[in-house]
């Protein structure tokens, strides 16, 4: 009798039951088609929504609005506006100042002279400019090219990379600390624009509960008045 009870547990043992073999299945099925992932980033999503925090920031978007492009009637603008503005940002003790905009470009070589001047009176690490990869031309191929601030204004300003990987869905999650491209490694705008410190390997997950009281953005011309004319038609001469 108890050999056959010994028999028998050894026999149920070896039993796996039809709902854990489906209950399995339907796991794998759901990891590999990436439902999981969906069903994971909207409960945080949802999370997130429900213990929304706002905290002070002391960020201020100075911006490319109307009123600045009705005011400097053309574009793109005279990079001698964006040296006047640098010089007024740090003179209301600015910290650190981020040119969202592509400068890898020639302009005219006296506003490019005006505007490396005006980088070169800065401290080091506290003007950043964008580099990001994107895509080239090249007859009939397209190829994945690095674009860089201008090498006259490259020596004096941070260079820090703005390309960010959207999830599946197109919304972006994380974001490395350092982006690569060839031989290039560059820390992301973020990172260094907060002072955030990192380990190079690490990867930052964002946190859309957690939301900056951001003032009200300020027109540009706000930051270059004191190099405007009195007559704005004169501006672009």
């Amino acid at each position: 009798m108890n050999q056959v009870n010994r028999q028998s547990k050894k026999n149920r043992s070896r039993y796996i039951s039809p709902p854990i073999i489906i209950s399995g299945v339907i796991s794998l099925v759901l990891f590999y088609s990436g439902w999981l992932t969906k069903i994971e980033n909207n409960l945080h999503e949802n999370e997130s929504y429900l213990t929304k925090t706002q905290y002070d920031s002391d960020i201020v978007i100075v911006e490319i609005d109307h009123a600045s492009l009705k005011v400097l009637n053309k574009w793109p603008w005279q990079r001698r506006y964006y040296a006047a503005a640098i010089n007024n940002l740090f003179q209301a003790q600015a910290k650190k100042i981020f040119l969202d905009i592509d400068f890898s470009a020639n302009s005219n070589p006296e506003d490019d002279d005006i505007f490396a001047s005006t980088l070169k009176t800065t401290q080091p690490g506290t003007v950043l400019m964008p580099t990001f990869v994107q895509y080239s031309d090249s007859g009939n191929s397209k190829y994945l090219s690095l674009s860089k601030p201008n090498t006259k204004f490259r020596p004096f300003v941070t260079p820090v990379s703005v390309n960010l990987t959207p999830d599946f869905d197109g919304m972006v999650r994380h974001a490395k600390i350092l982006s690569s491209f060839a031989d290039e490694k560059l820390p992301t705008a973020a990172v260094i624009f907060n002072d955030y410190d990192a380990k190079p390997d690490e990867i930052i997950d964002s946190i859309y509960g957690l939301c900056p009281r951001l003032s009200n953005g300020c027109p540009f011309t706000t930051f270059i008045a004191t190099t405007l004319t009195k007559n704005p038609s004169e501006i672009n001469t």
